[in-house]
């Protein structure tokens, strides 16, 4: 019972994430645009239509998972398009073009960074297990709850080592 109100509030979560990423994108879509091309991937004449491409994606796969009857559809395109932005960013990182934005999570953030990478291919772990949990098929009476929770805990440590609080000088002690 705890199980599935759990998985449904995971799954909750990664459909306003990528709901919210999605919309910011699609509201700064100019930048998003320009942070595409400086991944180098793609030619520049193709970075607007991709920008719309991958917005509305976002967004449609986003609120898929907010709807229980596409929720199993809308978590397996999550982990498609996150382990794509993965290897989009980590790729990037290692032939050494990396744009000033990554572009993940809105048209502003962040230089990509492999925590950035980390923090892609969490989230298509945790799209992964609840996917496999939310479908009803036997994980054990312990297992996939146990891993859930490591997958969430692991995302919200990511999530939170990213706002660099111990740069900030109240927590450094000079502030005075």
């Amino acid at each position: 019972m705890w199980q599935q109100l759990i998985a449904t509030f995971g799954a909750d979560f990664v459909g306003l994430v990528l709901l919210v990423s999605g919309a910011r994108k699609l509201f700064g879509l100019r930048l998003f645009a320009q942070i595409l091309r400086g991944y180098g991937l793609i030619p520049d004449w193709t970075s607007r239509p991709l920008s719309v491409v991958v917005s509305v994606s976002e967004v449609l796969i986003g609120a898929s998972i907010l709807i229980p009857l596409t929720r199993s559809g809308g978590l397996i395109g999550s982990m498609i398009i996150a382990g794509a932005a993965a290897i989009v960013v980590g790729g990037s990182i290692a032939v050494g073009r990396v744009p000033e934005h990554c572009g993940c999570f809105g048209p502003r953030g962040p230089r990509p960074s492999w925590r950035t990478v980390t923090r892609l291919a969490g989230l298509v772990g945790m799209s992964g297990i609840l996917t496999v949990v939310l479908s009803d098929q036997p994980t054990g009476p312990t297992g996939g709850p146990v891993l859930m929770a490591t997958v969430m805990a692991a995302m919200l440590w990511r999530a939170l080592s990213s706002l660099r609080l111990a740069e900030h000088p109240y927590v450094r002690g000079s502030h005075t």
